[in-house]
């Protein structure tokens, strides 16, 4: 059981956590629109 804990988590923490250096360094790197 804690090991489907630990998915859960891991499968909610991160996407969340890939997605916000992907959003700040993409909206730096990307030229306004």
């Amino acid at each position: 059981m804690p090991h489907r804990v630990a998915v859960l988590a891991l499968d909610g923490l991160l996407p969340f956590e890939l997605g916000i250096p992907h959003r700040i360094f993409g909206r730096s790197l990307e030229p306004a629109p």
